[in-house]
């Protein structure tokens, strides 16, 4: 799935996105193609931030893609970058999954079954992954821009002018949107002391 980085635009390029949306609402399929191409990495990447799952996240990211070809005909664009438009499609399907599977934390012995595997010791994998259960669920409780803008920047690593294009807002907005998102993550997750 995450084979290689050529795929990957540096930037959104918003006429090659509007040009590839026509010929997608137009029924090529090639150009559907050129689309999955372009995008498939970064919605790997954010789906498997967000389960942790490499099976889960391959499953999740071919079904993103096959319910954008189903909704691309009626996909109005809106001055963004699909890429925003696929990722909101993955971010609310891995949602819907977490609330079907309402035992999606994982069980010591799974994590420590996958540790043995890296040569990691098992309790400190399970620790890592409580942990990151503790900052997914933080994230998942952001306002929806600031949590975009969160895993746009760091687990897609996107720059400032790449979010920004990306959410049609301007690298200023991000700028702040971001600084609000992570004292509102500090927030949740270092408890303050109460005198």
């Amino acid at each position: 799935m995450e084979s290689g980085r050529a795929s990957s635009p540096e930037a959104p390029d918003f006429g090659h996105d509007l040009s590839l949306l026509r010929r997608c609402q137009q029924g090529e399929v090639e150009a559907f193609g050129e689309l999955y191409e372009r995008y498939v990495d970064r919605v790997y990447r954010h789906v498997y931030y967000l389960t942790r799952d490499r099976t889960e996240a391959e499953d999740l990211t071919a079904e993103t893609f096959l319910r954008a070809w189903q909704a691309i005909g009626r996909y109005q664009w809106r001055d963004k970058p699909l890429l925003s438009w696929l990722l909101t499609i993955a971010h609310n399907l891995v949602i819907s999954r977490m609330r079907r599977n309402s035992h999606h934390s994982r069980s010591l012995e799974h994590m420590g079954a996958e540790a043995s595997t890296a040569s990691v010791d098992p309790e400190d994998a399970y620790i890592a992954g409580l942990q990151h259960e503790q900052v997914l669920r933080a994230i998942l409780k952001l306002k929806p821009l600031e949590r975009q803008v969160i895993l746009l920047r760091f687990v897609d690593q996107m720059d400032y002018p790449e979010v920004a294009a990306a959410l049609g807002k301007t690298v200023n907005a991000i700028r702040v949107t971001q600084f609000r998102a992570l004292s509102n993550l500090r927030r949740m997750l270092i408890p303050t002391e109460r005198s």
